[in-house]
């Protein structure tokens, strides 16, 4: 049997060469539960990527470009998470209609431009 990944011959349960494994998992609901899980995991998760940038936040983002990566999420899936979260809030408890409806600034080019965005 070949590995899929790099084409070299594989002995036993992973491949000696990449580490692929032999076989892939079935996508199914346990296994999108789990990769959730792994996604909101305190130890490396998005809670503790949260609490290292309120925290220290410029050491935080030196230390993952120069040396650990091992312990944050990576920032694709930290922007894709974090821009839900803030999607669903927004949704539930309508935060921007508080800081967008003033009256002076209704008349402005900023004010036009702010009714417009939701509705387009």
């Amino acid at each position: 049997m070949n590995c899929k990944n790099c084409k070299k011959e594989i002995n036993g349960n992973f491949c000696s060469n990449c580490g692929q494994s032999a076989s892939l998992k079935r996508i199914d609901g346990h296994y999108i539960i789990h990769e959730l899980e792994h996604v909101l995991h305190f130890e490396r998760g998005i809670l503790y990527t949260i609490k290292e940038l309120f925290i220290n936040p410029g050491q935080t983002i030196r230390n993952y470009l120069s040396e650990n990566r091992s312990r944050l999420v990576k920032p694709v899936i930290f922007i894709i998470v974090a821009s839900l979260i803030y999607t669903l809030i927004d949704h539930f408890f309508h935060i921007e209609e508080q800081y967008v409806t003033h009256e002076e600034l209704e008349k402005s080019t900023v004010g036009i431009i702010f009714k417009w965005i939701p509705g387009n």
